[in-house]
């Protein structure tokens, strides 16, 4: 493994796959984690990566990663809401281990296949999946350490920037944004919530 840095954060990359695995403590407001670094695809957010970044408000992760450390976000007290996309497998042990200002988790698809037993310790906070998604099972609605309500969300899954809602994020969407923004076409709610 190799080490980098790029602005704010620390990553590693092996078999041409990047974890980010540290961050400037300084990283504040409404995160959007980078889909890539140093040209090499973001797949992974290591241990503690996160951890204590008091000034974050809000983090959106990329369709890129598929795995969450142990303790990534724990201690980030003003941490309010996380987005957590569909190709997350892995939700590691104490993820949000004392968020205490954590109110809305939205996860946008299948339960990942592991979430450690306390990823949400000392957390009250509603958690919200798709509707209709059979692999959120009673085994898979638990506490994880915390006092959560499970609801389930909008059956419309989008991720953000994707507004034709392709799979990818591209110059068709840009078009598809501008093109709304000089008024020449209409959008309906998908488009807008995937365009915000």
């Amino acid at each position: 493994n190799v080490c980098y840095n790029v602005r704010y954060y620390d990553f590693t990359v092996s078999n041409g796959k990047a974890t980010i695995t540290d961050v400037d403590r300084s990283i504040r407001g409404d995160i959007v984690v980078p889909t890539t670094l140093g040209g090499y695809p973001v797949t992974a957010i290591g241990d503690s990566t996160f951890s204590s970044c008091n000034g974050l408000t809000s983090i959106k992760i990329p369709l890129t990663v598929t795995s969450i450390g142990n303790g990534v976000f724990s201690w980030c007290e003003n941490l309010t809401e996380i987005t957590i996309p569909k190709t997350v497998t892995v939700l590691g042990s104490g993820a949000f281990l004392n968020c205490s200002s954590l109110k809305n988790v939205a996860f946008e698809g299948d339960a990942p296949a592991e979430i450690g037993a306390d990823a949400f310790q000392n957390v009250s906070a509603t958690v919200t999946y798709p509707q209709g998604n059979t692999t959120w099972t009673e085994e898979k609605l638990q506490s994880y350490g915390g006092s959560i309500t499970w609801e389930t969300g909008s059956d419309h899954e989008f991720s953000l920037g994707d507004v034709n809602q392709d799979g990818k994020i591209n110059a068709m969407d840009a078009t598809r944004i501008l093109r709304y923004a000089a008024k020449l076409i209409t959008a309906d709610k998908v488009d807008l919530n995937a365009a915000d």
